[in-house]
């Protein structure tokens, strides 16, 4: 897991970095692990995330101000991808070129959103808890969301 993290979440590519750690703690908030959404978010943070936008990615609030008009449509997407993957029609994909995203970023979305979906299984299958990465960022204005391991 590590390995294929380093070669495709851990650099960019035709995404930002910034922009996949948006997707891997969006994805990972919804799917409920901490470990990935503690470590994700804290790397949204170092890649230039504003606190804002972690707090609304976490609560998945993508109407939220702090993203970038672009970045709510990605990341809509990433969302559907987790969850509805089966739903994806050429309106989906139509929209994100409409916003400025070309088939290499929409195709590397797929395979991070995708990606996180299973890492995020494995990390909570083995019961990986948080590791407490946000909390460097205290009083940083850090968005008190609590994900519930049990």
């Amino acid at each position: 897991m590590m390995a294929l993290s380093e070669s495709v979440i851990f650099a960019d590519g035709h995404l930002t970095r910034r922009h996949k750690e948006m997707i891997a703690t969006l994805v990972s908030s919804q799917n409920e692990c901490p470990y990935c959404v503690d470590s994700h978010g804290y790397f949204l943070r170092v890649h230039g995330g504003s606190a804002e936008a972690l707090c609304a990615i976490q609560k998945s609030d993508l109407d939220s101000s702090s993203l970038a008009a672009e970045e709510q449509k990605l990341l809509r997407f990433a969302q559907k991808v987790n969850g509805n993957s089966h739903e994806i029609d050429k309106a989906d994909v139509d929209s994100l070129y409409a916003a400025g995203w070309g088939q290499p970023q929409i195709a590397e979305a797929v395979h991070v959103a995708a990606l996180f979906a299973t890492f995020n299984r494995v990390a909570n299958a083995f019961g990986l808890q948080s590791q407490g990465l946000l909390a460097l960022f205290e009083g940083q204005g850090n968005c008190a969301l609590e994900i519930d391991p049990e």
